[in-house]
């Protein structure tokens, strides 16, 4: 009849020899990780926390790649203001130059040409400048969300005024016009002895400055001039003022020709 010898102690050095070989893959692992948790089974708890502390610090990586974005994107536009405020300071160079009356029409020409191109650098560089494809400094860069931070409310958000030649400055303007209101310029027939320069209908301005806005009641038959003092009674108020310039142009048919020509009244 068959039998089966089991030998007790050498199961047990079996099952000793088994524990070992495991606690050393385990040990093994550890050395070549550098972790202490690389299973669940080594310390659940723990394996939870570890992950949600990867999790926050990929979270934290990837918010200072966005903020060296926002860095840069902010450089490019410093950059770019910083050719604005050389235009600037160089428009004011020749401003002052030409308030003398040294200088003649013609070299005052000069000085505006410079002007208007420097004028119209501004207006490219405005246009042009952009980030990854994004214009910056065309009115158009606004309300920009950045994430900074692991969390979904850790946001900056970012705003870059147009800085266009016609939005620069710290007076505004707006006006409500009646309906039906004419046009104020008038035509010269033959026959005419003076032009009509009168405010036709009545109308409402609306006037924003740096200190406040103000409205003044513009009456039919008012003149440029008297519109002027409406506007300067309110200079306390907006810290906007006004000056009147009359201007003509005078076109004249004949059936041998057109003469056309547009000047200033002295």
């Amino acid at each position: 009849m068959p039998g089966i010898n089991t030998s007790m102690g050498t199961s047990a050095s079996m099952k000793s020899l088994l524990k070992t070989e495991r606690e050393m893959l385990s040990a093994m692992e550890r050395i070549s990780s550098g972790k202490r948790i690389n299973h669940a089974g080594d310390d659940a708890a723990g394996a939870a926390i570890s992950d949600r502390m990867s999790a926050t610090i990929r979270a934290l990586d990837m918010s200072v790649r966005n903020a060296a974005d926002v860095l840069s994107m902010a450089q490019v536009a410093e950059g770019a203001l910083d050719e604005h405020s050389q235009a600037l300071q160089r428009i004011r160079e020749l401003s002052i130059q030409a308030a003398t009356d040294i200088l003649n029409a013609e070299q005052r020409v000069y000085l505006q040409t410079e002007v208007n191109q420097l004028l119209n650098e501004m207006d490219r560089v405005s246009r042009d400048t952009t980030f990854n494809e994004i214009a910056v400094l065309d009115g158009t860069f606004a309300d920009r969300r950045f994430q900074i931070g692991s969390h979904e409310r850790e946001k900056a958000v970012i705003s870059i005024a147009n800085m266009r030649n016609d939005m620069l400055g710290a007076y505004q303007a707006s006006t409500e016009h009646t309906a039906g209101e004419t046009n104020l310029a008038a035509n010269v027939r033959a026959g005419d002895t003076a032009p009509a320069s009168l405010v036709s209908a009545n109308d409402d301005f609306d006037i924003t400055g740096l200190l406040g806005t103000a409205t003044i009641d513009v009456n039919a038959g008012n003149t440029a001039a008297d519109i002027v003092e409406l506007v300067n009674d309110k200079f306390d108020n907006t810290g906007v003022s006004a000056t009147a310039t009359t201007t003509v142009k005078l076109q004249v048919n004949s059936t041998a020709g057109a003469m056309q020509g547009t000047g200033k009244v002295v």
